[in-house]
């Protein structure tokens, strides 16, 4: 009986040590990516200005369900929800890149695609839609889709973490300060006034 006490205890340590690996393993990748994408955007966008045919949470102010809902840079943590649920968490541009990797320009200033992170309750997963600039002439970036209309065309979002309960938001400025989203001005930049 101590013998078979003794492999199963080994086993289930080995499982949990498993399990604890692929979670730290995840949420590393996960950070990878993230701080790719984000930190080399121009910069975090309210809503959508492309549109998008298949947004998940449209704006309920447009009619043509092409505009995703409307957000706020506000901390705090957002739950996943149920099945068949979508939460957008946060939407950026970066520039439009071509297949050699230069600026698609548009005189002086470069073309920018969009980008929308967001939750997926029915897998419970962070997902990340990719919305081309269509004004972007020979953009390498294609305008991605929900995996139930993935096509060669429009590939499906792409998953960056998967089995997630909730996510803990937070902002931070370009020189690494936490933002106070009630404020209108980045304390780093602009130092307060002082009395």
């Amino acid at each position: 009986m101590l013998i078979l006490f003794f492999f199963i205890s080994y086993w289930r340590d080995g499982y949990l040590l498993q399990a604890d690996l692929d979670t730290l393993t995840t949420r590393l990748n996960a950070g990878d990516i993230l701080r790719e994408e984000i930190g080399t955007s121009t910069g975090l966008i309210m809503q959508n200005g492309l549109p998008d045919a298949n947004a998940n949470v449209p704006d309920p102010g447009d009619a043509s369900n092409q505009y995703w809902l409307v957000i706020h840079a506000i901390p705090g943590n957002k739950s996943v929800g149920i099945t068949g649920t979508y939460t957008p968490l946060v939407y950026f541009k970066r520039y439009s890149l071509n297949a050699s990797g230069q600026y698609i320009m548009n005189g002086t200033q470069p073309y920018e695609d969009e980008y929308v992170l967001y939750l997926d309750g029915s897998g419970k997963s962070l997902k990340q839609r990719s919305i081309a600039n269509p004004n972007a002439t020979g953009d390498k970036l294609k305008t991605s889709c929900p995996t139930s209309l993935a096509s060669p065309s429009c590939p499906a979002d792409k998953t960056i973490a998967d089995d997630l309960a909730s996510i803990d938001m937070r902002y931070f400025s370009r020189t690494g300060n936490l933002i106070d989203y009630t404020s209108i001005y980045d304390p780093a930049i602009i130092p307060p006034l002082k009395w």
